[in-house]
């Protein structure tokens, strides 16, 4: 059904917040990106699980916000985390979210080659040097085409990549990164894929150190609603519901949301918070400055304890050392309230 499996108001929550009021950081305003948060609010997912409010609040600095403290959990890109603990931020890394993106770069009919690309305007989202261009370049290498090995004009361009394919039809722009959403309409137009992959590595959540430490049923609650928001979303039968309250949220639902929706949902596997361990090592081990310290960074007992309770298992296991300290941390805590 369309709710999820968290205790209804007449059951007592599972959880016994130190702070019942929160504050949560997101970046990206599209449906597919708060999706969950928005079941986990019209829901009462947070309150079912002891919450008394999560504040949403949308800002491009959701980083910077938890590291001062004035938001207390965000989510931040995957990569972004690890970076974090290796420039010794003041974050903990304490769940997934959307572990995984699906990376697509398109070209229009008449490109062949990279070689057509030669002086012609592309856009790679930024700069030879930069994170995203590097990682882009590699996907295209790996796929056949190495763009370093001719000159195109590489070009950044306002207002997302609504904007960025709307030139390509134009016959203005010769390759791109796209979504879901853009795919079906480009492929009826003959447009070539020369990228496209699913990848780990997309969105995870993060809180502020001290939040975490001095409040671990606060952020055992805050999972706990989450993850069962992940769940409600990711059930495409549920999709005319989450339609809906992505409109009552001010979300323009075009027939390219819907096209997308059953895709946009795997990218959020294994829907339980966890993800898979091997895959972050990988990620970092190729993309973050310097070694990540795991036990720095994580803190994972809160969302082990919300996978308990939903019935779920305990994921992400096995490589971390820390993890039974974790659980010894949250019975200390629960043992010192009382």
């Amino acid at each position: 059904g369309t709710t999820a499996a968290v205790a209804q108001d007449d059951m007592e929550a599972p959880f016994s917040p130190e702070k019942a009021d929160i504050t949560m950081g997101y970046r990206l305003p599209s449906l597919n990106s708060i999706a969950a948060l928005l079941v986990a609010q019209d829901q009462g997912l947070w309150q079912a699980c002891g919450l008394n409010n999560v504040e949403l609040i949308q800002t491009e600095e959701v980083m910077p916000g938890v590291v001062s403290g004035s938001l207390d959990v965000g989510l931040v890109e995957t990569v972004d985390a690890g970076q974090a603990q290796v420039d010794g931020l003041p974050i903990k890394l304490i769940a997934g979210y959307r572990p995984f993106s699906r990376n697509v770069i398109a070209v229009p009919p008449g490109i062949e080659s990279v070689e057509d690309l030669d002086g012609k305007d592309v856009l790679l989202g930024g700069t030879p040097g930069t994170l995203d261009f590097d990682v882009r370049a590699g996907f295209l290498k790996d796929a056949g085409y190495d763009i370093e090995s001719v000159n195109p004009n590489y070009v950044s361009v306002e207002g997302g990549s609504d904007a960025w394919v709307a030139l390509m039809e134009e016959g203005k722009l010769f390759m791109s990164p796209i979504f879901n959403r853009h795919y079906q309409r480009l492929a009826e137009q003959d447009f070539t894929f020369w990228v496209d992959r699913q990848d780990f590595g997309s969105d995870h959540v993060v809180g502020n150190e001290s939040f975490v430490a001095d409040n671990p049923e606060t952020a055992a609650a805050f999972l706990c609603g989450l993850v069962g928001g992940i769940q409600v979303w990711s059930d495409p039968a549920n999709m005319e519901y989450i339609l809906g309250l992505g409109e009552a949220q001010g979300i323009e639902i075009t027939d390219r949301i819907t096209l997308a929706y059953e895709e946009d949902i795997k990218n959020y596997a294994p829907f339980d918070g966890g993800w898979d361990m091997s895959l972050m090592e990988a990620l970092y081990a190729d993309i973050v400055s310097d070694p990540v310290d795991y036990e720095d960074l994580l803190v994972l007992s809160p969302l082990h304890a919300a996978q308990e309770y939903l019935g779920l298992d305990l994921n992400p296991v096995g490589s971390m050392d820390d993890m039974d300290d974790g659980e010894e941390d949250m019975d200390d805590a629960e043992d010192s309230d009382g």
